[in-house]
């Protein structure tokens, strides 16, 4: 009998610790390509040749400074990313009511006069730490820039 109750108390010890640990669910991002219908464009943005350094080989891209673009989601952040330009390029990004920020999109070391982007996409701008629940992501022109341009959004 000693070698059952051995057994049995073993057991409820590991069924106690299993019980004391609770799942933890971790934060998992999802890229969204710039051709993605869940990405609402107004009129004036037309989508890039192809280029190995845009995030699914195109990027959307906009001269006209009435051109938007918004994007809802629902999550706990939000991150935009872009290629950089050898010249001036740029977007406003804001989420919910908070005022638009200004984001560059300029190589800053390599500067011309016109081209394609020099440096592969990545995140330039984010806002983390919103509440879990559905926002708006708002994109417009930013009037020092020649050009806005949206590659992805996480």
């Amino acid at each position: 009998m000693p070698r059952l109750y051995s057994l049995s108390s073993r057991l409820l010890l590991i069924l106690a610790l299993f019980k004391s640990f609770e799942p933890i669910l971790a934060d998992t991002n999802f890229t969204v390509d710039d051709n993605d219908s869940s990405i609402q464009y107004s009129d004036g943005w037309i989508i890039s040749t192809f280029s190995s350094l845009d995030y699914g080989g195109y990027h959307h891209l906009s001269g006209s400074n009435t051109s938007t673009a918004n994007f809802t989601f629902t999550g706990t952040a939000v991150y935009i990313m872009a290629p950089l330009w050898p010249y001036a390029v740029g977007i406003q990004a804001g989420v919910d009511s908070a005022s638009p920020v200004g984001i560059p999109l300029q190589d800053l070391t390599h500067t011309t006069a016109g081209g394609s982007e020099d440096i592969a996409s990545a995140v330039v701008w984010g806002v983390p730490n919103l509440s879990n629940t559905s926002h708006t992501l708002y994109i417009s022109f930013w009037n020092i820039e020649e050009w806005m341009v949206l590659d992805a959004i996480m």
